[in-house]
Parts: structure tokens; C-alpha cells; sequence
């Protein structure tokens, strides 16, 4: 089973390792807001309130988080092209198991995620910025956005075996994205939130994923987060393969 995963994940690699530009250009939105707005807003700081001295600091594991959520909404988009080619559907009568598929498809995403994560900690280095707990926190803002995208790479996949059109999915995208990261604290503290907004960001995973960085940097309420994010992912998961076994029954 291992070994099936690893061709799998190596077919949706293999485009990114003969391409290695390709990597950057999918990341290069995040890449202007850290650098864009990170200057722009570097002012925030002064507001009463606001807990940082960096507003780059504040902003990095934001936008670390809105790396993942756009890779993984996108993920879907590999799994239509698969439907329209046939190759999903030759997958689905081969001797493998669903879970090699979904898991050979997240392990690419992690793959990414991981490239892309670093590449933007090493940015916000250049550009001055300190991370809280040195190593560890590297290793934070690697591994959280890391579990967070799988959870949305996963619901993408499913998303992508219900509506099967690249129009559909692209709408999913644009009406998900954006809306979910201005509804949390990835651009400013809950406390100077509007409280309806504040309201909405509880049940709002990116801020969970968000929170979650935070709190294990601020050493409280990391329990609450960590649980929310975990119980994300495993829903995710188990839909993500609850609509494979949905797709194969219908062909």
C-alpha cells in the first residue's frame, strides 16, 4: 500500500519537481501579502491594544495559514481533471484502496505545503522579523498549517466529486477563500474586532488554525484549539472518503 501511495503522490510531484518555478508562482498572493501588507500595515502596532511590536510577526502565521487554505481548496482541482480524464476512474476499478488514493493526494499537499512554508519563514527573516521560540516556533508554523491543509485538501477532493466541473469548484473557491480569512483574527486581534465578526471567527476553522499558533506562542488556551483543529481534520478526512465510496457506487 505503501509503496502504491508513493507512485501516486510522485505522478502529482513530478510536474513541480520539473518545474520548481511553478512552486513559487502558486504561492506568490501569499507571498504579496506578507510583503505588501505586512509593510503596509506595519502602523497597527500603535493601536490600543494591539499586542505585537511587528505587525509582520503578527501577520506571518496568517498568512502561512492562508497559504495552506488556498493550496488545499485547489487540490480539488487536480481531482476533476483526474474525472475528466478517466484516470480516476480507472483508479477506483484497480486493486487499491480509496485511502491510498486520498492519502497519496494529501501527501503531495504536504509535500508543498511544507516547501511553501519555509519559503515564507525564511521571507519574513529577510524582511527583520524574529520567531517566537526560535527553532520551535519554525517548526510550529510548519507543522499546524500543515494539518489544516489536509483538512481542506480533504473536503476539496469531495467538493470536486460532487460537483465534477471545474466552473463549480472555481465558485467554491472564490466564495470560501477570502471570506474565511477576514472572518478571524488573521489581520487583527479578536479584541478589536467588530463582535459579530468575533462571534463568527469561533466557529470559523482558519482562525482555529490561527489561534492555535498563537496560543502555543502565548503558552495558553492551546487545549480548545487543538482539539477543534484535530476534530476538523478527521471529519474532513473521513468525508473525503465517504464521497469516494459515494463516487465509485455511482458508476
Amino acid at each position: 500500500m505503501l509503496r502504491i501511495i508513493w507512485k501516486m503522490t510522485l505522478r502529482r510531484l513530478n510536474p513541480l519537481l520539473k518545474n520548481p518555478i511553478a512552486i513559487i508562482i502558486s504561492m506568490f498572493q501569499s507571498i504579496i501579502w506578507l510583503v505588501l501588507f505586512g509593510n503596509l500595515f506595519s502602523s497597527g502596532t500603535k493601536i490600543s491594544g494591539f499586542e505585537y511590536n511587528s505587525y509582520i510577526a503578527y501577520m506571518l502565521p496568517s498568512i502561512i495559514i492562508m497559504n495552506a487554505l488556498f493550496i488545499g481548496i485547489y487540490l480539488g482541482l487536480g481531482t476533476i481533471s483526474d474525472l475528466q480524464s478517466g484516470v480516476l476512474q480507472r483508479f477506483l476499478v484497480a486493486p487499491i484502496g480509496r485511502l491510498s488514493i486520498v492519502f497519496s493526494d494529501l501527501l503531495y499537499l504536504i509535500a508543498l505545503q511544507l516547501i511553501q512554508s519555509v519559503i515564507l519563514i525564511l521571507i519574513s527573516l529577510l524582511m527583520g522579523t524574529r520567531l517566537p521560540l526560535g527553532l520551535w516556533g519554525g517548526l510550529l508554523y510548519i507543522v499546524v498549517p500543515i494539518i489544516f491543509a489536509m483538512a481542506v485538501g480533504s473536503l476539496s477532493i469531495s467538493t470536486a466529486l460532487i460537483t465534477k466541473k471545474h466552473e463549480s469548484m472555481i465558485n467554491v473557491m472564490q466564495f470560501c477563500s477570502m471570506p474565511l480569512m477576514f472572518l478571524s483574527s488573521a489581520f487583527i486581534s479578536k479584541e478589536l474586532m467588530p463582535k459579530w465578526i468575533s462571534w463568527i471567527s469561533r466557529i470559523n476553522p482558519v482562525d482555529w488554525a490561527i489561534s492555535l499558533e498563537r496560543a502555543v506562542v502565548n503558552s495558553h488556551g492551546v487545549i480548545p484549539y487543538t482539539i477543534a483543529l484535530f476534530v476538523f481534520v478527521i471529519v474532513s478526512v473521513g468525508f473525503c472518503v465517504y464521497s469516494f465510496n459515494l463516487y465509485r457506487h455511482s458508476i
